[in-house]
């Protein structure tokens, strides 16, 4: 399975995104729901759009450090491991 974004339907009836790895771990999801698909699905194509120009910050603010990824050679964020990755295993695969 590629990398992927799914849109799911919550009880309430609103929708939400998980963005998940090729492995089916879960990668991240949109932290918040949307009274209909099509704005769920707008989002998700801002997000394509524009991800590669995002910076990616600590919480006070300043810069992160980038590493290469051993495997993959998609630069990873050292900072950025809470939700998104524990650390335990490689989220890529």
């Amino acid at each position: 399975m590629a990398e992927q974004f799914e849109i799911r339907k919550a009880v309430n009836g609103e929708f939400f995104w998980h963005l998940r790895a090729g492995n089916n771990r879960l990668l991240a999801d949109s932290g918040e729901t949307y009274k209909n698909r099509g704005d769920c699905e707008r989002i998700l194509n801002w997000i394509k759009q524009n991800a590669a120009r995002l910076e990616v910050v600590n919480a006070d603010g300043t810069a992160t450090h980038r590493v290469p990824h051993s495997r993959s050679g998609l630069e990873t964020f050292g900072e950025v491991k809470g939700a998104l990755w524990d650390g335990s295993k490689d989220a890529l695969g």
